[in-house]
């Protein structure tokens, strides 16, 4: 086939990934706690393209990143005291049902039915000494993450950096 064909399609795949992560980035935008991607993109010199021998080759003639923004969003007020947010950097770490940790900027967390704090799908808030149980308490949260019951403290809550 001809070079020149493959290196104008070449061109186009990374406006193809960019125009995937901006659709992503529109669709989770009311997401909480949800971290924009970005994509860098870096042309190859011409050296780096002429060592391209095989027929694949044509599809790499730029290097593409996708990265991550983990900078600070915006903070919104609801009134729920258990609507939380890390000012900073840090996320609050999760117990799944089968015993795997996981990672979030979402700060959304309900008491599930058996008082523990959890996340609505289920997974369980986790403090520094385990699941926080809650109880069915009038529970609060201060701004070093103490977590209360009743004016009882019951947790506390530390961001993982």
């Amino acid at each position: 086939m001809i070079k020149g064909i493959y290196s104008s399609a070449s061109g186009m795949i990374p406006g193809v990934r960019k125009q995937e992560i901006l659709a992503n980035n529109i669709s989770n935008a009311s997401t909480p706690g949800f971290k924009k991607d970005m994509l860098f993109v870096k042309e190859l010199t011409k050296a780096q393209k002429k060592a391209i021998t095989t027929r694949t080759d044509w599809e790499n003639p730029m290097s593409n990143k996708v990265f991550t923004d983990y900078s600070q969003g915006t903070f919104d007020k609801t009134g729920n005291p258990l609507d939380l947010a890390i000012d900073g950097e840090g996320f609050f770490t999760l117990q799944l049902d089968d015993g795997s940790t996981v990672l979030t900027r979402s700060g959304s967390f309900v008491v599930d039915n058996t008082g523990l704090l959890s996340f609505p799908e289920g997974a369980k808030v986790m403090g520094e000494s385990g699941a926080i149980n809650v109880g069915n308490g009038n529970v609060s949260v201060s701004q070093t993450g103490i977590v209360e019951s009743d004016g009882t403290q019951v947790g506390r809550i530390v961001p993982v950096i």
